[in-house]
C-alpha cells in the first residue's frame, strides 16, 4: 500500500510539474513579445534555417540556482544563431514585420576562450559551471553572458568574495548582484525566476500541449486522491476489525461450547437410540408366548369346527326322534324325551366348553394387539429421536461453518494489523504532506514549482534590465 501511494504520488508531482513548466513558458513567452514567436514558426516552416530558440532554453541549471541566474543573466532572453547571414535574416524579418527589437548570439563570433573550471574564493562555484548545455556548442554562448561570475550563498559572503584582492562580479541565491564596478543590486520584495529549468526542454508549449498536461496533472492528482480515500475506508475498517477481535474471540468461543455441547447430546441421544432399539425389539418369552397363544388359537378353532358338527349332527338326531314322538307317542316317547334330555345336557356341555374357548382365544388376540401396540410405539420413539439427531447434526455443521468464517476474519484482521504496522512509519512521515482535507501539500512536494509559477510574470522585466 505503501509503495503504491508513493508510485501515484510520485506520478502526480512529475504530470504537476509538466504542466507548470508549461504553463510558466506559455507565459514566459507572452510577456517576451511575439519576437520568439515568430521566429522559431519562420525557422519551423525552413524560411529561416540557423536558428535554436532563445538561450535560457537551450541548458538547464538546478532549482536552486533560479534566481541567481535569473537575476545576473538578462541575457538569457536573447537568441542564438549560428552565424550573421542567419542574424541578418532575423533582423530584416523583425523590422519588414514591425515585431521591434531583438537581440541575437552569432556562435561563430564567440572567442574562442578556456571553458576549463577555475579556482574560485571559498570554493564558491562559478554560474557558467553550474549550467548543463543542451549541445556542446551552446557552451561559449553561455560563458559570453556570464562570463566568471560567482555564487555565494548570502551578501556577507558576496561582499567578502567581491571586494577582496581580486575584484569578482558575485550573484546570492536571494537575487542580490554586486557588479565588478562597485555598483550593488538588489531589495525589493519581488525576485527573478525562470530564466532556465531545471529540465532540458524546447522551451515552447502549444496551448494544445500544455491542456494535454495539465489533463495528465489532474487525473494522476484525482487518482492520488481516490487511493488516500481508500486507504482511509480501510483503515476505518481496520480499526472496527481491531475492535471486533475481542468479540469475535468470544463468539468464537461460545460457538467452541455449542459444538462442544452439541456432540454430547449426540453421544447421548444415540446411546439412547440404542437403548430404544434394544427395548423395541419383541423378547424371546414373547415371541414364544405369542406363538404358543397362536397355536392354542388355531387348535381352538379346530376344536370349536368340531362341536360345530356335532351339534348340528345332535340338531338332526333331535329333529328326528321329534318327528319319531310325534309318529309312536307313549311309553315310546318317555324313552325317547329321556334321550332327548341326555342329549341336550350334552350339548349344553359341549356349549359351555365353546365358550370357554372363545373367551381363550379372544385373551390371545387381545394379547397379540397389545404387543403391536408396544412394538410401534417404540418404532415411533426411534424415528422421533433420529429427527432429534439429524437436526443436532445440522445445527453442528452450521455452528462449525460460522466458527471457521468468524476464524478467517480473524486472521485476515489480523494480516491487515500487520500490514499496517508495516506502513504506519510511512504514512506518519507523508502525513505532513496531507492537509486536514486530504489534499496534497504542493508547496512541501514541489518548492521549485512554486517558485516557477512566481517568477514566470518576471521574465519579461529580467530581460528589460
Amino acid at each position: 500500500m505503501a509503495d503504491r501511494e508513493k508510485s501515484l504520488r510520485d506520478k502526480a508531482n512529475a504530470a504537476r510539474n509538466r504542466a507548470e513548466e508549461g504553463r510558466a513558458s506559455q507565459q514566459k513567452t507572452q510577456s517576451r513579445s511575439a519576437v520568439l514567436t515568430n521566429l522559431m514558426r519562420q525557422k519551423d516552416l525552413g524560411k529561416i534555417i540557423g536558428i535554436h530558440g532563445r538561450l535560457g532554453n537551450l541548458g538547464a541549471i538546478d532549482d536552486r540556482y533560479d534566481v541567481a541566474i535569473s537575476t545576473a543573466c538578462p541575457a538569457l532572453d536573447n537568441i542564438v544563431v549560428d552565424n550573421v547571414e542567419v542574424g541578418q535574416q532575423c533582423v530584416e524579418f523583425v523590422r519588414k514585420n514591425n515585431l521591434g527589437r531583438v537581440s541575437l548570439i552569432l556562435l561563430n563570433q564567440l572567442p574562442r576562450r578556456n571553458l576549463d573550471r577555475i579556482q574560485t574564493p571559498e570554493n564558491v562555484p562559478r554560474l557558467f559551471d553550474l549550467v548543463r548545455p543542451a549541445d556542446p556548442m551552446f557552451a561559449a554562448a553561455f560563458y559570453s553572458v556570464m562570463q566568471d561570475t560567482l555564487v555565494a550563498e548570502d551578501m556577507k559572503q558576496a561582499n567578502r568574495i567581491a571586494y577582496g584582492k581580486q575584484r569578482w562580479r558575485v550573484v546570492t541565491l536571494d537575487g542580490q548582484l554586486i557588479d565588478k564596478s562597485g555598483t550593488m543590486t538588489g531589495g525589493g520584495t519581488r525576485v527573478n525566476r525562470g530564466a532556465m529549468s531545471s529540465t532540458l526542454s524546447t522551451g515552447e508549449f502549444s496551448a494544445e500541449a500544455i491542456r494535454m498536461m495539465e489533463d495528465e496533472r489532474d487525473k494522476a492528482e484525482n487518482e492520488l486522491r481516490f487511493f488516500q480515500q481508500q486507504k482511509t475506508s480501510l483503515e476505518r475498517e481496520l480499526s472496527s476489525a481491531v475492535a471486533n477481535v475481542p468479540k469475535m474471540k468470544m463468539r468464537l468461543s461460545m460457538f467452541q461450547m455449542d459444538v462442544q455441547a452439541g456432540q454430547q447430546r449426540i453421544a447421548e441421544s444415540s446411546k439412547r437410540v440404542e437403548i430404544l432399539r434394544k427395548e423395541a425389539e419383541p423378547k424371546a418369552s414373547d415371541l414364544a408366548t405369542i406363538k404358543q397363544l397362536a397355536n392354542k388359537t388355531v387348535e381352538l378353532q379346530s376344536e370349536v369346527t368340531s362341536i360345530k358338527k356335532n351339534a348340528e349332527a345332535i340338531q338332526a338326531k333331535i329333529k328326528d326322534l321329534q318327528n319319531k314322538i310325534l309318529d309312536a307317542g307313549g311309553v315310546k316317547l318317555r324313552a325317547q324325551k329321556s334321550k332327548t334330555d341326555g342329549l341336550r345336557e350334552q350339548i349344553e356341555s359341549l356349549g359351555d366348553k365353546m365358550t370357554k374357548t372363545k373367551v381363550a382365544k379372544n385373551k390371545a388376540e387381545k394379547d397379540v394387539v397389545k404387543l403391536g401396540h408396544q412394538i410401534a410405539k417404540h418404532e415411533k420413539e426411534l424415528a422421533e429421536v433420529s429427527v432429534e439427531l439429524e437436526k443436532l447434526e445440522a445445527e453442528i455443521k452450521e455452528k462449525s461453518q460460522e466458527a471457521a468464517g468468524i476464524r478467517k476474519r480473524a486472521e485476515e484482521a489480523k494480516q491487515v494489523i500487520f500490514c499496517i504496522e508495516n506502513t504506519s512509519s510511512f504514512l506518519t512521515a507523508s502525513s505532513k504532506y496531507v492537509d486536514a482535507n486530504g489534499s496534497v501539500s504542493l508547496r512541501a512536494l514541489d518548492h521549485g514549482g512554486e517558485e516557477g509559477r512566481d517568477g514566470g510574470a518576471e521574465a519579461g522585466a529580467g530581460r528589460e534590465g
